[in-house]
């Protein structure tokens, strides 16, 4: 990967760049670097079937493919990935009901791929196009060249015909190999990164552009103030939200929770990038100042409430201290009411 990233050619066509999900956790430096030094021609999608290397044909229980698709969809929101290579053996389709499941539960997908070459596109559950390659792991520039040419036999010049090349780079296929095939086709052709041909395909066929999720954040306030937005907010798929709090007269911010967690008590708080529901709970408290006293502290008073606290290696000298004074003021008040009699 590092010696096809390091071609000098890249860049210069568009291409995707299959990877795991799990980077995320794996290697997330890695993941990084991809991201941060790729250019406007790359793309980087998810390799086979998504979290982890499986054929989701052969899946018998269907309620643990959907948990396997929601934590696929769950990592390619976090690795910023849009298209799956989906597969089924090396040259396996995509079932239908697998297909629709992958419509239900990821819906953040642009599109996915399968290996059964020539397939052609399906669109699962009237929302996610599914399209097969036009060449399954193509060996050189020459394979590409032909089933580019093989693909496009029939073309009317009238309606798009989409087409996706897939390049085995243990073969010697780099990027420059593809900038070659690239600049041999006519001007009858578009050379587009997968998620824009299946944005593309996505309007051909009247589905929505750019589908994302949505979540909700709910807050709310405990006590005497308030939370602006309050209650249930509905948000798109990596967008952001601030909330402010306001507490009432006499009252302070004592705590905020997020999703069960404190986190630093504050004027406002803000979500980046929201990619899960989430839960803020503000609690406002009297910020009137407690009493006098301490930790642990002993109140001592006499006749004129005279309150003291014994904490500390001298406790016990300044709680006979704060006695005698108590005393002594009991002593005086005494005195001072025998006199005005």
């Amino acid at each position: 990967m590092r010696k096809l990233w390091a071609n000098p050619d890249r860049g210069k066509v568009p291409i995707g760049w299959t990877l795991s999900p799990a980077m995320v956790d794996a290697m997330p430096g890695a993941l990084d670097y991809l991201w941060a030094s790729s250019t406007a021609n790359d793309y980087l999608i998810s390799g086979p079937s998504g979290y982890g290397y499986t054929y989701p044909n052969l899946w018998s229980d269907a309620a643990q493919l959907d948990q396997f698709i929601a934590k696929t969809e769950a990592y390619n929101q976090r690795a910023g990935f849009r298209v799956i290579t989906v597969w089924n053996t090396i040259v396996g389709g995509i079932d239908p009901k697998v297909g629709e499941r992958y419509a239900q539960h990821a819906p953040s997908l642009l599109g996915v791929t399968a290996q059964n070459t020539g397939g052609g596109l399906t669109v699962y559950d009237n929302r996610l196009p599914g399209m097969a390659l036009s060449c399954n792991y193509c060996t050189g520039e020459q394979a590409m060249k032909d089933f580019i040419a093989s693909s496009s036999q029939g073309w009317d010049g009238k309606a798009p015909r989409f087409l996706i090349i897939q390049a085995q780079p243990w073969q010697d296929v780099r990027p420059t190999s593809f900038l070659n095939v690239a600049n041999s086709l006519g001007s009858d052709y578009a050379v587009v990164r997968p998620d824009h041909i299946f944005q593309l395909i996505r309007e051909a066929k009247g589905l929505e552009v750019n589908p994302v999720s949505h979540y909700s954040i709910t807050a709310s306030a405990v006590g005497n103030g308030t939370v602006t937005p309050n209650g249930a907010v509905m948000l798109d798929q990596n967008a952001d939200q601030s909330f402010t709090f306001a507490p009432s007269a006499g009252n302070l911010v004592d705590s905020v929770t997020v999703d069960g967690a404190n986190v630093p008590a504050a004027a406002s708080y803000g979500f980046i990038n929201v990619a899960a529901n989430h839960t803020l709970t503000v609690t406002f408290a009297d910020a009137a100042p407690p009493a006098m006293g301490g930790g642990g502290g002993t109140a001592l008073g006499g006749a004129n409430g005279v309150a003291g606290c014994c904490v500390g290696g001298d406790a016990r000298a300044r709680a006979k201290r704060a006695t005698e004074t108590a005393n002594a003021a009991s002593r005086n008040g005494a005195a001072r009411l025998a006199r005005g009699r």
